[in-house]
């Protein structure tokens, strides 16, 4: 049976189906692989770098504005700022992500972001924080399926996310912002958060994006 197949493949014929084959089917799809991959890259880069970018910038601004409080004149207002430039920046990524890629990464970044929304929240003053604090606590709590396991990122970071989810305990000491170990355990939560961040990149990075070409035999 092999050498009917050998011979098929090395007469005339078998040649010219195969030519027509790579010339009509497989080089082109090819192609267009390669083709799709840098702007797919272009778009992931985008977003990885978008969402670092804003987080960070979000989380360490509340640490801030927490360890060192405005007067009170002025309080609610930088916390309204903060909190307005975030959420804007969460606007454009859900666009971006819920255009490109499937449910599963939609709904990943969806629980990391909300989170962002309820660190900010806690804080400000006169704002009641116990259902930002409890959403908080169910998140640290739990390994969120739909992203990617912290387990496949650094061994430090992993180490680090840790020996802060030690730190912040049952978040407790965040039901008000009076309490004497309320700034360590917010400035710890935030840098949990942002280690935690590692899921969500790792996600996007491994998904395939909307409308590009992927699979490198005929059909994807």
């Amino acid at each position: 049976m092999l050498k009917k197949v050998l011979g098929l493949i090395s007469s005339p014929l078998g040649l010219l189906l195969l030519g027509t084959l790579l010339a009509s089917v497989l080089i082109p799809r090819w192609s267009a692989i390669w083709q799709d991959r840098q702007p797919e890259l272009a778009i992931k880069s985008g977003l990885v770098e978008k969402i670092a970018q804003s987080s960070t910038e979000t989380v360490r601004g509340a640490i801030t504005l927490a360890q060192r409080p405005p007067p009170a004149n002025v309080a609610a207002p930088r916390w309204r700022e903060l909190k307005q430039r975030w959420l804007i920046s969460r606007a454009e990524l859900h666009t971006v992500i819920g255009t490109y890629f499937s449910d599963s990464v939609a709904r990943c970044w969806f629980l990391f972001s909300d989170r962002i929304s309820d660190f900010i929240s806690i804080p400000p003053p006169s704002t009641p924080s116990a259902g930002y604090t409890q959403s908080l606590k169910d998140y640290v709590g739990a390994e969120r399926k739909s992203c990617r396991p912290l387990k496949n990122a650094a061994v430090y970071s992993q180490q680090r996310y840790e020996k802060l989810k030690q730190k912040v305990g049952d978040l407790s000491q965040l039901r008000s912002a009076k309490n004497p170990g309320f700034i360590g355990v917010y400035d710890s939560l935030g840098e949990l958060l942002l280690i935690d961040r590692d899921r969500v990149v790792r996600t996007i990075a491994a998904s395939d994006a909307k409308g590009f070409t992927h699979g490198w035999w005929i059909f994807s």
